[in-house]
């Protein structure tokens, strides 16, 4: 037998229905179900009337009862269980749902994590090994004496095994090249960047003593100075310092006689040399240190020697050594 009303098979003993909860009716009681509806509306009329209730069979009632509450929906509406079935699945979905996305999103995070790591390592590895390959061709580069090369190699490096070391090798054997061609400005510069280490500086101050004495021997006497005051206190340096400071005291003007020229003491010396001149054609020295200044001065050059004599000075001779130097002498 089915329910009337949701078709759900239903049992003889069931009252209702287990899904929907409609109260089931057996065939061919309709006759009886009528004579009872009159029955209980007489005696609903006598209890209005005489205010009592009508007693009823205790053990059918029981039954009734006992029935019932096996048989009952949780619900006592019709529909109520379905409800509340959908409505716990929902719930149950949303849970599983969230939970998914959750455990989703976790295992996105450490694959993602794992995949960066992955790669960080690859890289690293794949860094070293063309960090390891530049680093092989600068020590070729140091081989074939391409010292330029390897600097510039050695630089891009960095830190990488002892590229630092060999980057001061290579610029202090570009120094010496330099050195070496009599460029000086060059190598002083490159010397210049390796101050920390002591073999650069030492060797510095032997390019300022080279540099000072070929500065001196063209006559710039104070660039001369300067360069020689930052050389090696050796005898060769300590020498060109005197004969450079020197210079500088008597680097006066010369004069003719009517005063229409004028030219540096050093540079008056080095063209009585050249044009051969034995007796020059200036009759005035101003010197910074005032010591020989006025007119009516004689010169004689003689035996390599210039002799300046004055009425009222002492004679003072000027001799040229080999290194081009002038040495004064009171006689």
């Amino acid at each position: 037998m089915n329910c009337v009303q949701c078709g759900q098979p239903v049992t003889e003993r069931d009252l209702y229905c287990r899904l929907c909860g409609t109260r089931i009716e057996e065939p061919g009681a309709s006759a009886e179900e009528e004579t009872d509806l009159e029955v209980e509306e007489e005696e609903e009329e006598e209890e209005e009337e005489t205010g009592h209730e009508v007693e009823e069979d205790e053990t059918n009632r029981s039954e009734e009862v006992n029935s019932y509450e096996k048989t009952a929906p949780v619900s006592s509406k019709p529909g109520g269980l379905g409800r509340n079935l959908l409505l716990l699945a929902t719930v149950v979905f949303i849970v599983i749902m969230w939970v998914n996305k959750y455990t989703e999103s976790e295992n996105v995070s450490v694959k993602e994590s794992f995949w960066k790591f992955r790669d960080t390592i690859e890289l690293q590895l794949s860094s070293q090994g063309s960090l390891e390959r530049k680093y092989q061709r600068a020590a070729r580069q140091m081989k074939a004496e391409n010292y330029e090369n390897a600097a510039r190699a050695y630089e891009e490096l960095g830190s990488y095994s002892d590229s630092e070391e060999l980057l001061y090798q290579a610029k202090l054997n570009i120094s010496k090249r330099h050195f070496s061609a009599k460029e000086y400005t060059k190598a002083i510069d490159v010397l210049k960047e390796l101050q920390d280490h002591r073999e650069a500086v030492t060797f510095l101050k032997k390019v300022n003593s080279a540099y000072g004495i070929d500065q001196y021997k063209e006559g710039k006497f104070h660039h001369a100075n300067l360069l020689l005051s930052r050389a090696a206190n050796d005898e060769l340096s300590r020498k060109y310092v005197k004969y450079t400071q020197m210079m500088i005291e008597f680097s006066g003007v010369w004069e003719n006689e009517d005063r229409t020229e004028r030219v540096l003491f050093y540079q008056w010396w080095a063209r009585i040399e050249k044009e051969g001149s034995a007796k020059p054609n200036y009759v005035r020295l101003s010197l910074k240190n005032g010591n020989l200044s006025g007119e009516g001065f004689t010169f004689e050059i003689k035996n390599k020697e210039l002799i300046v004599k004055h009425a009222a000075f002492k004679t003072r001779k000027f001799k040229k050594t080999e290194d081009i130097a002038y040495e004064m002498m009171t006689s």
